[in-house]
C-alpha cells in the first residue's frame, strides 16, 4: 500500500490536512539533534506514522521547554504536527 506513504504529506489526519506550504529552518552541528526556537512549550504535539500498513495516529507527545523525544522506527515516515497558536 505505497499510496498511504504519500497520503502522509497531503491527508495525514483524514481531514485533508497536509504540509509543504510552510517551512522550518533548522540547523545542527550533530545530525541526531535539531532544535526548535520560538516555539511555545507546554503543549502537546500530534504524531502520525506510516510503517507499511496505513497511517497511525494521532498519538499525543508532550512538548516541554527542552523539546520532545521520539523514537523513529526503521523504514517508517513520521509526521509531528505542532500547534503554533
Amino acid at each position: 500500500m505505497p499510496e498511504a506513504a504519500f497520503r502522509i504529506f497531503r491527508h495525514y489526519d483524514g481531514k485533508h490536512h497536509g504540509f509543504g506550504d510552510r517551512g522550518v529552518s533548522a540547523t545542527s552541528s550533530a545530525q541526531g539533534k535539531l532544535a526548535l526556537s520560538h516555539f511555545p512549550h507546554g503543549r502537546t504535539a500530534k504524531v502520525y506514522r506510516y510503517e507499511g500498513q496505513g497511517i497511525d495516529g494521532p498519538d499525543p507527545v508532550p512538548v516541554g521547554s527542552g523539546g520532545f523525544t521520539l523514537t523513529y522506527p526503521a523504514h517508517s515516515i513520521t509526521l509531528v504536527a505542532l500547534n503554533h497558536t
